[in-house]
């Protein structure tokens, strides 16, 4: 599950974090790979099954 509001993005039931910097944030979900892709990206809040990004969010890709 994901919601996005303005400049935030939450991820529910994610499996692990694959890449986290700056301007990319790549999560793995049971069966894709989700690739947010803008600046200022942080992690807002996380825990075993959900996490919260904020940043200026520019794309999104779902593999």
């Amino acid at each position: 599950m994901i919601y996005i509001q303005h400049n935030r993005i939450l991820i529910k039931y994610y499996q692990s974090i694959i890449t986290l910097e700056d301007c990319l944030l790549e999560i793995k979900m049971n069966d894709s790979i989700i690739k947010i892709m803008g600046q200022d990206l942080q992690i807002q809040y996380y825990s075993f099954d959900e996490i919260l990004v904020r940043g200026q969010l520019k794309q999104i890709i779902f593999t």
